[in-house]
């Protein structure tokens, strides 16, 4: 099972920190998403990253800028992917809101994060689509559950065929970050 971390959707003080610390531990993918920042202070904050944090990481958007700080990928809408090619020499994630969009990706694509599977534990307003619960066929490519995820549902979404998942609130939500990611790492390796 694939785990990938998001980063925070608010600043706070100390996060590329805990990161950096939580990396440390248990190396993984992160997502770099932060909702309103400009080109030039998400380059300012992706320069706050250690650069084995950075060349880990996928960025949500411009993948110029991705390529830019070598990183190991991008991730866009799925309808990018309707219009323009692959990105070669990233990584290339597809953020998809329903099967339908799934299907419809180029097979070269890295992979898939199919959003919201749950209810989001970051923005409450967000609400699942999938009240039924989501069962993947067999795509050409890796997907991965996003969206309300905790480590209380990582047995099920690998039942159902998701190849891992990206977790955000299940983090930043809790008084300590560093104990909710052990928490998750813990429930990953017993699974894997």
């Amino acid at each position: 099972m694939k785990i990938f971390l998001m980063t925070s959707p608010v600043d706070f003080a100390g996060e590329q920190e805990f990161i950096e610390q939580m990396f440390e531990k248990f190396p993984f993918m992160l997502q770099v998403r932060k909702p309103g920042y400009t080109d030039s202070k998400m380059e300012k904050f992706l320069l706050s990253l250690a650069p084995e944090v950075r060349e880990s990481a996928i960025l949500h958007g411009n993948p110029e800028i991705a390529k830019s700080f070598s990183m190991a990928g991008f991730c866009e809408k799925a309808p990018f992917f309707e219009k323009n090619n692959v990105v070669s020499d990233l990584k290339n994630y597809a953020f998809c809101e329903s099967i339908a969009q799934l299907e419809q990706l180029p097979k070269e694509i890295s992979g898939a994060f199919l959003y919201p599977i749950f209810d989001s534990l970051t923005e409450p307003a967000i609400k699942s689509g999938f009240s039924d619960g989501v069962k993947l066929s067999k795509l050409p490519f890796d997907v991965f559950a996003c969206g309300g995820v905790s480590e209380d549902e990582f047995k099920e979404l690998l039942q159902n065929g998701f190849s891992g998942a990206c977790v955000c609130g299940s983090v930043w939500n809790y008084a300590d970050p560093i104990v909710a990611w052990n928490r998750i790492t813990r429930m990953v390796f017993r699974l894997s």
